[in-house]
């Protein structure tokens, strides 16, 4: 066989070295590829200076013996924001969006409400005491304002990063491979959130 190579010129040195070179070049490529693949997200100090990005998951909440849970969708563009809360089978429930300065929520009933606030919002349409304006930073698992938190210890079994804040004490409980949170808890006296994030997009 090796003779029949050679009279056909396909065993010559050139030929070998070019194949060589095919070779390194197909697995630069491949490892490149990867490497761009597991490079995508941000990484855990980035996350705390992201100002743009879309969460969807599961939203459970337990305020003053008041149970439900929601899916929701909420998208934050610097310091504007949409939350969309839906109910069983994908019905949407409320909408609330807004800014630093004003928000307005619509409910699935055609109820209409504008307030400075979301917090004031939700309490009124649909009698929950969330601190919306807040989470923007802590499901990401930012303090709202690094100075005034305290750290919160890790549980028993697992570590738990979080902090104290505004009253409420935040549990970064879980993350994704991409550092992403991925299940918050939000709690004080009286209410209990949380949070159960499936996708990130920045």
């Amino acid at each position: 066989m090796l003779r029949m190579l050679r009279k056909r010129g396909l065993l010559s040195v050139s030929n070998i070295q070019h194949a060589n070179w095919m070779c390194v070049c197909l697995l630069a490529f491949l490892t490149g590829c990867a490497t761009q693949k597991d490079a995508s997200g941000p990484d855990s100090q980035q996350l705390t200076q992201v100002t743009s990005w879309t969460a969807q998951g599961k939203l459970a909440y337990d305020v003053n013996g008041q149970r439900g849970n929601f899916s929701f969708r909420w998208i934050q563009s610097n310091h504007a924001y949409e939350i969309v809360l839906f109910g069983p089978l994908g019905i949407s429930v409320a909408t609330i969006s807004g800014n630093e300065v004003s928000a307005r929520i619509t409910t699935s009933e055609g109820q209409m409400l504008s307030a400075p606030r979301p917090e004031q919002l939700l309490q009124e349409a649909l009698g929950l005491d969330m601190p919306v304006s807040a989470m923007t930073d802590w499901l990401r698992g930012v303090p709202r304002n690094k100075g005034a938190s305290d750290k919160v210890e890790g549980s028993t079994k697992t570590a738990v990063e979080g902090f104290n804040e505004l009253g409420w004490q935040v549990e970064v409980q879980r993350r994704d491979k991409s550092m992403n949170p991925s299940r918050v808890r939000i709690s004080r006296p009286g209410a209990n959130f949380l949070v159960i994030v499936k996708g990130w997009s920045y």
